[in-house]
């Protein structure tokens, strides 16, 4: 199977896409959070594709390396979401 770029922000930005419309589809403002997480599954998959295919020279474990970031700063939001809305839902 050879992966290409295309590809790789094809499916980043359908993953994107799904995130985007999960977040704006939802009234609560408890369920629209759930759409978070994948927007930022799809910048990863996104970022990941673009720094494997643009050069050939540098660390191949870039990508890799900036998805998992992604996917930290997704959880980040997902819990201070989360928190915001417990806090906002306790009064």
């Amino acid at each position: 199977m050879n992966v290409s770029l295309v590809s790789c922000l094809v499916l980043g930005s359908a993953v994107t896409g799904c995130g985007v419309f999960a977040l704006l589809w939802r009234r609560p403002l408890t369920e629209a959070f759930v759409g978070l997480p994948a927007i930022a599954a799809g910048l990863g998959i996104c970022l990941a594709g673009a720094s494997r295919f643009a050069t050939l020279r540098q660390d191949p474990d870039t990508g890799q390396e900036m998805a998992a970031l992604v996917a930290l700063v997704a959880l980040a939001w997902t819990m201070l979401a989360v928190g915001w809305t417990v806090r906002g839902n306790s009064r």
